[in-house]
């Protein structure tokens, strides 16, 4: 699970992820706010948003999810939670980098821009999904 709370431009978000990564690699996430939805057009990792006033909502819709994808769950090391989710998180950004979505601007490959074709497709297919998804209550497209 991930929490985050904050700001961007003067707008104030906050949201709940709940993520599932699976033996092949892929990443499966939940969230309950559409503002914090992140359209992965790599396919590496997969949302969907549950608009649901709960914590055991959403984990329950998480779980519902994953077992109708018949996602095999890769479970973290106890101990090692963080260092993995970091390690999939850095995987996630280097499968986007291969695509062609995203220019890493240092050397560690931590800050990175989206180039022009991956910023022109991300924003358009996160601005569809987001306005279906809005008139849908979230329910579809249930995965994007």
């Amino acid at each position: 699970m991930v929490i985050s709370v904050g700001t961007i431009l003067n707008i104030s978000l906050q949201a709940t992820w709940l993520h599932t990564p699976a033996m092949d690699g892929r990443s499966f996430n939940t969230t309950d706010k559409q503002a914090s939805v992140q359209i992965d057009l790599s396919r590496n990792w997969t949302n969907q948003l549950a608009l649901v006033p709960s914590f055991d909502q959403l984990l329950q819709k998480h779980q519902e999810w994953i077992q109708s994808l018949n996602v095999l769950p890769r479970s973290f090391t106890p101990n090692r939670e963080l260092a993995e989710f970091k390690a999939l998180r850095d995987e996630h950004y280097r499968s986007m980098e291969r695509d062609g979505l995203i220019r890493f601007i240092d050397g560690s490959a931590t800050q990175f821009y989206y180039t022009l074709p991956g910023a022109a497709k991300t924003a358009t297919w996160s601005y569809l999904v987001g306005v279906i998804r809005g008139l849908s209550q979230g329910s579809f497209p249930r995965s994007a």
